[in-house]
């Protein structure tokens, strides 16, 4: 699965600065070129190499410009700037700007180092992206090769501690004063609007301890928590009740807790705007399509589903809709909310599933599930195109779609000539 790049403006004039924040291991490596590899691509994954490799040797008190850079990986500007977003996004880079009044530019890329294996396929997020990417069949071949050897049934642990073996004195000055902040060992945190603070402090005061959740289970619970626009102590609340102690560690029922907050989101919460800035929208200007993109890239699915019907709580056969849209397809939620557009005006109203999950698989096809304006153009772009053929063939007989409930179904439970039918109807002078 590969994700469409943000706007930029890059020129080889452009300073830059780049600080290694993290060193690669053996394992770092194999997990950029085993796990990150066929969600980046080997443009990017090629880049990341470069901007690691230089990060090694900083150049003290001088900025050199992008043209080094871009005759050093052979990429043109548009190239260079397609290929670190997918790095920005899975947390591998981070970027910033600055421009002073004389018009120069200069940008700092922070370099950090790949998750390891055990952490990237720990991830809901990471682990289902390439799971996606690489279809079934290569993911059980990763998830074979990295999996736990089973440990023998009835073993106790009698390993030495580390007390029991140094003694140290804790009241020594030099163990206070010895530690530093060194380099990471790992990406930077995903970029999410959950607020992982307030969660752990709310969840702390109902009596449950939220460093016992895993790393996979906060991801997911964050995950859910952007879905439906909540913040971080509604989402510890909805957790509280799903969640039990198992071998002193928490283990978290996904399946309740989606429900819960499918069922248990108050509409206080559905209507209170955007639940962050969001990524800025490429969409400069003030047409009520640009007003409406970034909406759609700033509001919660959930959200944006209830400003679609007046403020009203969506019912949960739609909720389930976007929730699968987005763990079981791989659409963002600037996409899903793109795409539940897009079907409540070409079914005038009506959010079919079997549509909703047609036009979304082929939204990942088509490598447009990332944006809400990938997403819209793309869709749009099939409509020209089956239009098109429409012209090219005879005409297919008129036939609407047929009322659909909201239940499970096979995405080919959508005939192209439904398709066809249901466009010709929401557009009928197209």
């Amino acid at each position: 699965m590969f994700y469409t790049s943000r706007m930029r403006n890059l020129s080889a004039s452009d300073f830059y600065q780049i600080r290694g924040m993290a060193r690669l291991s053996d394992g770092g490596f194999s997990s950029l070129s085993e796990l990150y590899l066929p969600l980046i691509g080997a443009r990017a994954a090629g880049l990341y190499l470069a901007l690691y490799q230089e990060s090694l040797y900083p150049k003290d008190g001088v900025l050199p410009t992008h043209e080094s850079l871009f005759l050093k990986t052979g990429l043109t500007p548009g190239e260079f700037a397609l290929a670190l977003s997918p790095l920005e996004a899975l947390g591998l880079l981070r970027t910033f700007f600055a421009q002073d009044p004389s018009g120069t530019k200069v940008y700092s890329y922070e370099v950090y180092a790949p998750k390891s294996p055990k952490d990237f396929l720990g991830d809901v997020l990471l682990s289902g992206s390439l799971r996606k990417a690489v279809g079934e069949e290569a993911y059980k071949a990763i998830k074979e090769r990295y999996a736990l050897p089973p440990r023998i049934e009835g073993m106790k642990e009698v390993s030495m501690s580390f007390p029991e073996y140094f003694h140290p004195d804790l009241d020594d000055p030099v163990y206070a004063k010895s530690a530093f902040a060194a380099l990471l060992d790992g990406p930077a945190r995903l970029a999410l609007s959950f607020d992982s603070g307030a969660f752990a402090l709310r969840l702390t005061q109902l009596g449950f301890d939220a460093k016992k959740l895993s790393e996979e289970d906060l991801s997911f619970l964050a995950d859910l928590s952007s879905l439906y626009g909540l913040p971080g102590e509604s989402t510890a609340e909805f957790a509280y009740d799903c969640l039990h102690l198992s071998n002193g560690r928490a283990v978290l029922d996904k399946e309740k807790a989606k429900k819960k907050m499918r069922e248990g989101a108050s509409l206080s919460y559905l209507r209170k705007g955007p639940v962050s800035k969001g990524k800025p929208t490429q969409t400069d200007s003030d047409s009520p399509l640009a007003k409406k993109v970034r909406i759609m890239e700033t509001y919660a699915p959930a959200q944006y589903l209830s400003l679609l019907q007046g403020g009203r709580k969506p019912a949960s056969t739609d909720l389930r809709l976007v929730e699968d849209l987005h763990f079981e397809i791989g659409l963002s939620y600037p996409a899903i909310n793109a795409l539940v557009d897009y079907v409540l005006t070409v079914t005038q109203g009506e959010l079919s599933r079997p549509l909703a999950e047609k036009l979304g698989a082929e939204l990942v096809r088509k490598e447009a599930a990332s944006t809400a304006r990938d997403a819209m153009e793309c869709l749009n772009a099939s409509l020209r195109e089956r239009r098109k053929a429409k012209k090219r063939s005879d005409p297919l007989p008129e036939k609407e779609i047929e009322p659909q409930n909201n239940e499970k179904e096979d995405e080919d439970s959508v005939s192209e000539a439904e398709l066809e039918a249901a466009l010709r109807k929401a557009f009928p002078n197209g």
